[in-house]
């Protein structure tokens, strides 16, 4: 992909931009333990929501989510709204008045009072082991690759810069550094989706051409689908909504720094409508971007069969 200087411009001042914000973000740091994990306890609920949804929303949605929508169809986006039904639900009315009321740093913290040490021991190293090697190893090979598409740049100093650009304000600043960045890129991922969701409507012929092609989406596939069958909706979707989104230090954390138990629910609440929000702006531009090729290599064939003395070269050649 070729990019204009002020392509690169933009992208270059965004990313100082975002990394002088969690540094200054760190200056602000109390120094205490609470200061540090939960901000202080003084989230509102908007922060909440934002950066519940801003730190969900990653690569492996721009890239793993997109791609599943593309290839797949609905069904990326009915796993996306099964987590407001069941994940965050769960939150909400079961674990979320538990977590507050006892002032818990972590989830570990909440398994040990639970169950016991080992509980809370045995959590702590798997959950570490789980992110490092899945989760964030997934997020920044992902980003990496996405950077090596756009700008060339290796797909192995892509990872190390972005762990260390990140890495630096979020463990200076803790907590308040991270959600000041998150709630910036919050603004910037849904605009940006927005912006590409209609440009890619219009491009494959507006949003009647659009509901036309609508009859290909499939929500179920068979039982015997390698990838999505229908029987992940009877247990599987329900266990991995309740982990990521109620038993999830990356996610909870956000709510166990809330003010007081109120805008904790509220900040979910808001999230839920957010997290609505996010599979439109990001996964239909992938639905949509079939058809979109379809009428994309029609006007090429015409070109090249019919029109080809009258083409200038290059567009023959593209």
């Amino acid at each position: 992909m070729k990019l204009d200087w002020i392509d690169v411009i933009i992208f270059a001042v965004y990313i100082i931009g975002i990394v002088v914000l969690g540094l200054y973000a760190s200056r602000k740091n109390a120094g205490s333990k609470r200061d540090y994990f939960l901000a202080g306890d003084k989230l509102p609920w908007w922060m909440i929501g934002g950066s519940i949804i801003a730190a969900n929303i990653s690569s492996h949605h721009l890239v793993g989510a997109m791609g599943a929508a593309y290839s797949r169809g609905f069904v990326a986006i009915t796993l996306e709204w099964g987590a407001i039904l069941i994940g965050f639900n769960a939150l909400l009315w079961i674990f979320l008045p538990f977590y507050i009321r006892n002032g818990f740093y972590t989830i570990p913290e909440y398994l040990e009072k639970r169950y016991g040490n080992a509980t809370r021991v045995l959590y702590a190293i798997l959950i570490l082991f789980t992110y490092v090697f899945v989760e964030i190893g997934a997020v920044l090979y992902l980003g990496g690759l996405s950077l090596h598409a756009l700008f060339g740049i290796p797909i192995l100093y892509s990872i190390f810069g972005m762990a260390i650009l990140t890495g630096l304000y979020t463990v200076l600043g803790g907590l308040k550094a991270v959600i000041w960045t998150e709630m910036v890129q919050l603004v910037i991922l849904v605009l940006g989706g927005i912006v590409l969701t209609f440009a890619t409507i219009d491009a494959a012929g507006g949003f009647q051409s659009v509901i036309a092609s609508s009859k290909d989406w499939k929500m179920f596939y068979p039982a015997s689908d390698p990838d999505f069958p229908w029987t992940m909706y009877l247990g599987g979707l329900l266990c991995i909504s309740v982990f990521y989104c109620a038993t999830n230090q990356f996610i909870v954390q956000r709510v166990l720094a809330a003010k007081n138990e109120w805008h904790g629910r509220m900040g979910v609440i808001f999230g839920d409508y957010l997290k609505f929000l996010v599979p439109l702006i990001i996964t239909i531009p992938a639905l949509v971007a079939p058809k979109f090729c379809h009428i994309s290599i029609s006007l090429i064939y015409c070109l090249q069969h019919w029109w080809r003395p009258y083409c200038p070269k290059a567009w023959l050649d593209w």
